[in-house]
């Protein structure tokens, strides 16, 4: 039972947004 917490296509609102807006210069904080 380990298929039942996989929300990978519905991201939270708020980190979709900050992922989006923040991803162009944030990617080489992430590495």
């Amino acid at each position: 039972m380990q298929r039942r917490f996989k929300p990978r296509k519905r991201v939270c609102s708020f980190c979709q947004d900050k992922a989006e807006a923040i991803d162009y210069k944030d990617i080489n904080k992430l590495k």
